[in-house]
């Protein structure tokens, strides 16, 4: 599980993780802008069975705080690709705010 906030209000924050995820490849299973929740999975590749990715986003005013957590339900062992997805989609936030 990893954790960032970013300066910026929530509703760009949440609709640019949309955004970054969508651009990873991710398929957006469930969608809770009142909760401030976003469900999406990964494909089985030759690296994994597909991971679930959860983020939990929380309005701090000015800021957005975003929480993500990559599992893999199917697998004992990740290798790090869990670790993978979490750097990746708070990456993928970060530039589309940026307009990158």
């Amino acid at each position: 599980m990893k954790s960032k906030d970013f300066e910026y209000i929530y509703n760009r924050v949440f609709h640019s993780a949309k955004r970054a995820l969508n651009k990873l490849s991710m398929t957006i299973e469930e969608v809770d802008e009142k909760r401030g929740t976003i469900i999406a999975s990964t494909k089985t590749s030759f690296f994994g069975w597909g991971e679930d990715v959860s983020l939990i986003f929380k309005d701090l005013g000015n800021k957005t705080s975003v929480v993500v957590q990559s599992s893999s339900p199917s697998q004992i062992i990740t290798w790090g690709k869990n670790e993978v997805n979490e750097d990746q989609v708070l990456e993928g936030i970060y530039r589309d705010l940026k307009g990158l």
